[in-house]
């Protein structure tokens, strides 16, 4: 049996073949943490906004509520989502009704509002801008709700 003799030369290929190796191997587990730490990060962003875009239709509810004649408020939505509200009042109008040429004004007031809403949640901010109307009755005691 033949004995091979290692020289120097072949060592020093088998600690470069290991170098580039580890080199490699720790390029790819850096590569592979960054995109686990982003991926990580859009999940958590996704959630965050998830969590405004479903407070939406409590907020529709909750300007049924509100007294628009205090022009702006903060309320808070729950989870940690805090509404701040502004309302601008555009127009106010009373309808007429023509019956055979001769006008009678209506028993109601409409009130049309421009309302901006910013919903905030931990560093996230969404703003809208919405039309509302409402109306009030001119005579007797009942209100528009």
């Amino acid at each position: 049996m033949k004995r091979q003799v290692k020289t120097k030369k072949s060592l020093s290929f088998i600690v470069l073949d290991i170098l580039i190796a580890g080199l490699i191997l720790t390029a790819s587990i850096g590569t592979t943490l960054y995109l686990f730490k982003q991926g990580f990060r859009y999940l958590e962003n996704t959630h965050n906004l998830n969590i405004l875009i479903s407070k939406i239709p409590q907020t529709i509810s909750l300007i049924k509520t509100l007294d628009l004649k205090k022009k702006q408020g903060k309320e808070d939505l729950g989870d940690g989502v805090v509404l701040y509200w502004r309302a601008y009042l555009i127009k106010t109008s009373q309808p007429m009704t023509y019956i055979k040429e001769t006008p009678f004004a209506s028993l109601h007031e409409i009130y049309l509002y421009k309302i901006t809403l910013k919903l905030i949640y931990k560093n996230f901010v969404k703003t809208y801008q919405i039309y509302y109307t409402t109306f009030k009755p001119l005579y007797g005691t009942k209100s528009a709700f």
